[in-house]
């Protein structure tokens, strides 16, 4: 399901390299599939910018955190 949103992402901006916004997407997979996920977001960050948005601490670890005061 990822590579469609992606896939989706680009035809619909065509030329714009649009950030992917994620809202507490992955609540059901497993360790092993989250490994998969992170390896796939750490690439596709190399070429735009990607925000995940989530409740759950480990996701912490897998960028910048960000915080409005």
């Amino acid at each position: 399901y990822l590579a469609l949103r992606l896939a989706i992402g680009d035809l619909v901006a065509e030329e714009v390299r649009l950030p992917f916004v994620f809202d507490d997407p992955f609540l059901n997979c497993d360790e092993d599939r989250l490994g998969h996920i992170r390896a796939a977001l750490d690439e596709l960050a190399r070429e735009r910018q990607v925000l995940l948005l989530s409740h759950r601490a480990d996701f912490g670890a897998w960028g910048s955190p960000v915080a409005v005061s």
